[in-house]
């Protein structure tokens, strides 16, 4: 008997999960085995009064310009390659964030300053702090993981320091070693990172100088007018002043970076006339000029010192008046011919402790 079969035909596809190949992974450190320790310095540096106010910005750029040796380990061996390192910036823990401004991620120094960091990275200019995975660029196509020449690392000697003004200060704020971050670098984004294996440490040092100024009638010139004087109203006796000519003068000072307990001396200077220590010469022979503090005492023109009562301390800045008077004098017992007769005088402001 013929047998009949019924045959089935149907298409058979077989699939697998394509075969990846193996993600070379690795740490880059020094070749000594410990962290490079960048201390990056900013001594001797000077802000502006208008720098020293709160709320206010600005920065140094830093660098120690040193550069160190490490190596990059590859888990394909020696016979693979990389092709950029990637760099990880974690700050410091001990240093409490304050804000972010301007992309700048801030963090409490003292009682005066807040600190930021931008970290240069090879080809990428400065980065700021805290970052992850960065890739430099290099001049080079590739590195060798077989290379036997260690690679010259720079990252991390150079940086920009941001500051941010939480309360204005006097004088000089001194910051010791500050560690700001730790500089961590693999040879992939996904390599997992041993934080116990830092490339560098990047700490800051220096000192900041806020200056102490005051200034004087707006920085203006102090005009004294005698007007018309008679001849007839001058002593034949030098160095008697016309005293019904005296001139009261009020005068704005405004003093800035000065510290609780600080004052301020001002002092006289001009060209004596004569013999008469306390009488300023003028371009008439025969008349001079004497100047009184605000209590009534003539001052010696040679530095003498005039008493000023400045008011009370704010913030480091102080405003007062400066009150003196000046009355023209006789200089010889001569009287003097008709005419104009000026003088000029400087006064020089100390702050003192």
């Amino acid at each position: 008997m013929k047998k009949n079969y019924l045959a089935l035909l149907f298409p058979l596809i077989l699939m697998s999960d394509p075969v990846m190949a193996e993600a070379n992974k690795g740490m880059c450190v020094t070749s000594s085995g410990t962290p490079f320790h960048s201390v990056l310095p900013f001594y001797g540096k000077k802000i502006s009064t208008v720098q020293n106010k709160k709320g206010q910005t600005f920065n140094f750029p830093t660098s120690t310009s040193d550069s160190y040796p490490g190596h990059c380990e590859c888990s394909l061996g020696k016979s693979a390659r990389f092709y950029y390192i990637y760099y990880t910036a974690i700050m410091n823990e001990a240093l409490t964030p304050t804000a972010v401004r301007s992309g700048v991620h801030y963090y409490q120094l003292n009682d005066y300053l807040d600190v930021g960091i931008a970290i240069e990275v090879l080809g990428r200019g400065k980065i700021n702090a805290p970052f992850e995975m960065e890739q430099n660029i290099h001049q080079g196509t590739y590195y060798d993981c077989g290379r036997v020449q260690p690679l010259d690392f720079t990252s991390g000697d150079s940086a920009t320091i941001y500051f941010y003004i939480r309360e204005p200060f006097i004088g000089t704020v001194t910051i010791p070693p500050t560690l700001m971050s730790r500089l961590y670098a693999t040879i992939s984004n996904d390599t997992p990172i041993d934080y116990a294996r830092p490339l560098a440490d990047v700490y800051i040092s220096g000192d900041i100088t806020a200056p102490q100024e005051c200034e004087i009638n707006g920085g203006q010139t102090i005009v004294v007018d005698f007007n018309k004087i008679p001849a007839s109203e001058f002593s034949s006796v030098p160095g008697t002043a016309i005293t019904s000519r005296k001139i009261p003068v009020k005068v704005a000072v405004k003093c800035t970076g000065m510290s609780t307990g600080q004052n301020i001396d001002m002092s006289l200077h001009a060209m004596q006339s004569g013999s008469l220590p306390k009488v300023i010469s003028t371009d008439n022979p025969n008349v001079g000029i004497i100047m009184y503090d605000e209590y009534g005492n003539a001052t010696d023109v040679n530095g003498g010192l005039m008493d000023i009562d400045m008011g009370r301390i704010v913030s480091g800045r102080e405003t007062g008046e400066f009150n003196f008077s000046a009355a023209p004098a006789s200089t010889t017992s001569t009287r003097p011919q008709p005419g104009i007769f000026t003088a000029e005088a400087t006064i020089i402001v100390e702050i003192k402790n």
